[in-house]
C-alpha cells in the first residue's frame, strides 16, 4: 500500500521518488497546507483586440501598477494597466528591445546601441507616447541581444556586453562602470545584499558561464565563479535567498555568496524542460519566487518555513504547456507573462476561473496494486475528480471512477488494470468555473 499526501513536497527528481510526486500541473498547494487543489486558470489580456504580435522578453513595472513589455524584435512596447488592458503605446526607432527599468522616475528601455527613456508619469498617461527620448545615451559595445537593468545603491546598472553601464542619481550616463574579461556578454543583473550580482554567457555552445559580485564602486569585482553550463538565464529573487537558472535542461542553482551551487533539476513528468537566458522571466508572487520554461510558471516556494522549498508547475498559459514564454512581471496578486506558439503571440494573465490541474504519483511498484481512492475535502457542482492509469510506464489510460458507498468523501477506480509490473495514477480536478476539487490523499492498495 502507498499514501501520497505529502504535497508541500512538489515535484521530484522522478517517478522513482516515492516522497514527491511525478509531477504537479496547474495546482495549488499553499493556500491550503495538507490538501490540493486547481490554480487559476490564464486567458490572453488582449483577447478582444489582438495588438500584441511579438514575443517580449524585456519588462519593467512602475509603482502605480502599470506594467510595460518591449518586443524582442520589432521595437514595439505595450502598456498594461492593473486591469489587465492592453495597449501599444510606442514604436522604438531604434529596435527591439533589448532591456527595461525604472529609476528615479523614468521607465528605461534599451535597443542595441541606444538606452531610450521616458518620464513615469507620461509613459503611464499618453496613449501613444511623444514625450520620450529613444536615444537618450549610447552604449559602446552596443550588444545586439542582452541589456539587463537593475537599481542598487541609487543607480540604474545595464548590461553591455562585457560592461555594466549605468545612469546616476542626477542622471548622468557611464557606458563601462564595470569592465568583464572580453569573453563574457552580461545576460542577468541582480542586487545581492549591497553589491551587484552579474550573470554571463560565454557563447550558445561554450559550457562555461561566468558570475561575479561586484560592490558597485571599485574598480573590479570581489569574487567570481564559473558554471560549466550555457548561460546564466534568470535571477530567482526569493526569501534571503537567490535561486540561479542556469543552462539549457531546467537546472537550478542558488547562490551562497561567493558561488552559484547545484540545487536542483526542473522537472515535468516524463515532458523535457528546457530553459534558456530570459532575465525577465521571474518574478515574486506575494512571496512566492516564480519562473518561466517550455512547461509553464514554476514555483519555488512554501507556505511554512517548517516545509521544504517545493517545486510545481504553479500556472499554465492559455496556449497550453509547451508554449514560448518570455517576460513575465507580477503586479499585485495579478501575473502578465509574453507568449508565443506558433504565429500566436499575446500577453496572459490570471483569471478569476480555475484551472484543471492534474497530478502524477510516483511509481507504485509491485504486481498488488488492486485499487486506488482519492479522499476529497471539497467537490463543488459540475466539478469532478477523473483518474487515468499508466502500466509498466505505457500510456495513460483513463479509467471509470465511482464514489465510495462507504466513504462520502472518496472516490475510486472501478476497475484495475491486471497484469501489471508497476503503476502510476494521474488524477485530475476537473474545474468549473472558479471552483475546483479540494482533495487530501491518493491510496493505491
Amino acid at each position: 500500500m502507498a499514501r501520497y499526501g505529502q504535497w508541500q513536497n512538489g515535484i521530484g527528481v522522478s517517478e522513482y521518488a516515492q516522497n514527491y510526486f511525478h509531477t504537479i500541473v496547474g495546482c495549488d498547494i499553499h493556500t491550503k497546507p495538507g490538501s490540493i487543489t486547481g490554480s487559476l486558470d490564464m486567458i490572453n489580456a488582449d483577447a478582444g483586440t489582438a495588438v500584441v504580435d511579438a514575443l517580449c522578453l524585456s519588462r519593467v513595472v512602475l509603482p502605480a501598477g502599470d506594467a510595460f513589455f518591449g518586443s524582442s524584435t520589432s521595437g514595439k512596447i505595450w502598456k498594461v494597466t492593473t486591469a489587465g488592458v492592453v495597449s501599444l503605446v510606442h514604436t522604438n526607432t531604434e529596435g527591439a528591445i533589448l532591456g527595461m527599468g525604472f529609476f528615479n522616475g523614468y521607465l528605461y528601455y534599451a535597443s542595441d546601441t541606444k538606452l531610450g527613456r521616458i518620464a513615469e508619469g507620461v509613459a503611464s498617461s499618453q496613449a501613444t507616447w511623444s514625450s520620450q527620448s529613444d536615444t537618450f545615451a549610447t552604449f559602446t559595445n552596443g550588444n545586439t541581444s542582452y541589456h539587463p537593468m537593475v537599481e542598487q545603491n541609487l543607480t540604474l546598472f545595464i548590461g553591455d556586453g562585457k560592461y555594466v553601464a549605468s545612469v546616476d542619481a542626477a542622471g548622468s550616463f557611464s557606458a563601462n562602470a564595470l569592465d568583464l574579461q572580453t569573453q563574457h556578454v552580461i545576460t542577468a543583473l541582480t542586487p545581492y545584499e549591497n553589491d551587484l550580482l552579474i550573470g554571463t554567457i560565454v557563447g550558445a555552445y561554450n559550457n562555461r558561464s561566468g558570475l561575479f559580485r561586484w560592490d558597485t564602486y571599485s574598480n573590479s569585482w570581489t569574487t567570481e565563479d564559473y558554471v560549466d553550463e550555457v548561460g546564466i538565464n534568470c535571477f530567482i529573487n526569493a526569501d534571503e535567498t537567490i535561486y540561479i537558472s542556469i543552462g539549457t535542461v531546467g537546472n537550478i542553482y542558488y547562490y551562497t555568496g561567493a558561488n552559484a551551487k547545484k540545487w536542483r533539476m526542473i522537472k515535468d513528468g516524463r515532458n523535457s524542460v528546457t530553459t534558456g537566458v530570459n532575465a525577465y522571466g521571474s518574478g515574486n508572487l506575494n512571496g512566492l519566487p516564480l519562473f518561466v520554461s517550455n512547461r509553464g510558471i514554476h514555483s519555488l516556494g512554501r507556505s511554512d518555513d517548517t516545509f521544504p522549498v517545493a517545486q510545481v508547475i504553479e500556472y499554465v498559459p492559455s496556449q497550453g504547456q509547451g508554449t514560448t514564454l518570455g517576460a513575465l512581471a507580477t503586479v499585485g496578486s495579478q501575473v502578465f507573462v509574453s507568449y508565443k506558439n506558433g504565429s500566436n503571440y499575446g500577453i496572459d494573465k490570471l483569471d478569476t476561473n480555475k484551472y484543471s490541474g492534474f497530478i502524477e504519483t510516483p511509481l507504485f511498484i509491485g504486481k498488488e496494486a488492486e485499487s486506488v481512492t482519492v479522499s476529497y475535502d471539497s467537490l463543488p457542482a459540475s466539478t469532478a475528480i477523473e483518474m487515468s492509469t499508466s502500466v509498466d510506464g505505457g500510456s495513460y489510460t483513463s479509467q471509470t471512477v465511482e464514489k465510495d458507498d462507504e466513504d462520502n468523501r472518496e472516490y475510486r477506480i472501478t476497475d484495475m488494470p491486471l497484469n501489471k509490473s508497476t503503476l502510476q495514477v494521474r488524477v485530475t480536478l476537473t474545474a468549473s468555473g472558479a471552483t475546483s476539487p479540494v482533495i487530501r490523499e491518493i491510496e493505491i492498495k
